[in-house]
């Protein structure tokens, strides 16, 4: 079960952005772990290979009529690689009377070659390289499945006292707000202290009274600015409509040109939002396709934020991880 950690190395989550959340008894990107590999190493057995011994040539002769009354019929046919058996052999002489005698013993059939085959060649070793673990560059990774929110901060706009909890639909966990809130809502986890970072969640509208007005929000490089938080963030709503943006000293301003309106996602369809920040570049990505970026050099560092508008919203799978 893969739920909440972060990565040994970056520190304790959001820092002084918890602390200016107020949130002191906050947990923090709990359960770190250094290097985990989850993948598990198989090697392939290696090929068999048992030869078949050659089969002796038959050491057969067959008994000779009798010259006499009394004569020895020729061994008995030996076909093993061991020296053959000894038959009694009946004949009937020339002219003589019919005698029954124990012949010789047949002469060792030629031994088989008695060498076994080659053996097969040994199979070549499975690959040591397990998949499903943490890569080195994953910074965070949170499913829910341990249906455990306290590595995440309550932080809004003026959208009174709302409810964020973990839901459970089909055995899947995620993570959304209790209502429709009709002004920005936003959960806050992460260090303050990251810079470059890519950040990819599995959202899905669960309901919204008008869709063409419903938001959703992912955001990084979350800190406390000079007036209140200051991010880079990404929105995608319900009409279609894709930006990339950035809120600094409390105005909002694009970072990309770029916007798209003919992009609809249906209440109830997953899909993913992306946003990467690598130095002074900023881009928003939907579903792995770059959908806008651009540059600004504002925000420094910081950490990861989720929100929603006029919408109920499921955040699952939130990964982050070096771009």
């Amino acid at each position: 079960m893969r739920c909440f950690r972060t990565v040994a190395g970056f520190g304790r989550a959001s820092l002084g952005m918890l602390i200016a959340l107020g949130c002191t008894n906050h947990v923090g990107c709990a359960n770190q772990v250094a290097g985990e590999d989850e993948g598990s190493a198989r090697g392939r057995p290696g090929g068999s290979g048992s030869g078949t011994g050659g089969q002796g040539a038959g050491g057969e002769a067959s008994g000779s009529q009798a010259a006499s009354a009394t004569s020895s019929g020729s061994g008995g046919a030996s076909s093993s690689a061991s020296s053959g058996t000894t038959s009694a052999a009946t004949t009937t002489g020339s002219g003589g009377t019919t005698s029954t005698t124990s012949g010789s013993g047949g002469t060792g059939g030629t031994g088989g070659a008695l060498s076994s085959g080659s053996g097969g060649s040994a199979g070549s070793g499975g690959s040591a390289t397990g998949g499903g673990g943490p890569t080195g560059d994953e910074l965070f990774f949170d499913d829910f499945e341990d249906a455990d929110a306290s590595n995440w901060v309550l932080r809004d706009d003026d959208a009174g006292e709302p409810t964020w909890s973990i839901v459970e639909d089909g055995g899947n966990h995620a993570y959304a707000p209790a209502f429709e809130y009709d002004s920005e809502s936003w959960v806050v986890s992460g260090d303050s202290s990251w810079t470059d970072q890519f950040l990819e969640v599995r959202v899905r509208f669960v309901s919204a009274e008008n869709l063409d007005d419903a938001h959703i929000f992912i955001g990084n490089r979350f800190a406390p600015g000079s007036e209140d938080f200051d991010y880079y963030f990404m929105y995608f709503r319900g009409n279609g409509d894709v930006r990339v943006r950035i809120r600094a000293n409390g105005d909002h301003n694009d970072v990309s040109s770029t916007t798209h309106t003919e992009i609809v996602k249906p209440v109830g369809e997953w899909f993913t939002l992306g946003l990467k920040t690598e130095g002074s570049t900023v881009s928003g990505y939907l579903d792995g396709l770059l959908v806008g970026t651009g540059s600004n050099t504002e925000l420094g560092a910081g950490g990861i934020a989720l929100g929603v508008r006029n919408a109920v919203v499921e955040f699952d799978d939130v990964s982050v991880t070096l771009p």
